[in-house]
């Protein structure tokens, strides 16, 4: 079956355990789960930009062998088309930041986490949700496949928000429609998540294949 834990507010940080048990059922075992932190987390979506491993990046390679940071967590969404219904579950898991974990996290989501980490001083979860050469469309909510298929099941995780790095395979063509699409898929992810603050930051890219007066 399906059930949702609704947690109060706690201090940020780590080292918290959760145990449930069904209290209507005899003979019921509790289901624990260690190493719990609370802190920030965020969505990590959009195409190649924002799928960029940190091993690919510049100075990856020392990057990666450096980031050694137990209150930094990392899921990574498998790439999933699933263009008719909404999934109901991810198969993916959390795991700490390691030079054996990081190097295929989204350079971009690493580095946005990592900043988050200095100014705030709390624990951070990136979730990576992107996939190469993909038009805005196809992550719309319920109709676009790569929703369905890598962001519905993620609703209605307790998240600060999303950010986005998309944008390559709508240039040209349909330059002139991308403040509509980008209203479109913010309204429509803030609607299913439904929190009362749902940020989204996204990376505006520069003028492509266009000759400047």
């Amino acid at each position: 079956g399906t059930w949702r834990l609704l947690l109060p507010p706690r201090p940020a940080g780590l080292g918290y355990a959760i145990e449930a048990r069904c209290s209507g059922c005899p003979n019921s075992t509790a289901t624990a789960i260690g190493d719990v932190g609370f802190g920030e987390v965020w969505l990590c979506s959009g195409q190649s930009n924002m799928e960029l491993r940190l091993s690919t990046t510049d100075n990856g390679a020392a990057v990666v062998a450096a980031a050694t940071h137990p209150t930094l967590r990392l899921c990574m969404v498998p790439i999933v088309a699933s263009s008719n219904t909404p999934l109901e579950r991810i198969d993916a898991d959390w795991s700490e930041c390691t030079p054996g974990t990081v190097g295929d996290m989204s350079g971009v989501a690493y580095y946005f986490a990592r900043k988050l980490q200095t100014e705030l001083d709390v624990p951070v979860g990136i979730i990576n949700s992107s996939k190469g050469g993909t038009e805005i469309e196809l992550w719309y909510p319920d109709s676009g496949e790569y929703f369905n298929g890598m962001i519905a099941a993620q609703v209605p995780f307790a998240m600060r928000g999303v950010i986005w790095y998309q944008g390559e395979n709508n240039t040209g063509y349909r330059t002139e429609q991308y403040r509509d699409s980008m209203l479109q898929l913010i309204n429509g992810w803030r609607d299913h998540w439904g929190q009362e603050r749902f940020y989204f930051f996204w990376c505006q890219l520069a003028n492509k294949n266009l000759s400047c007066p």
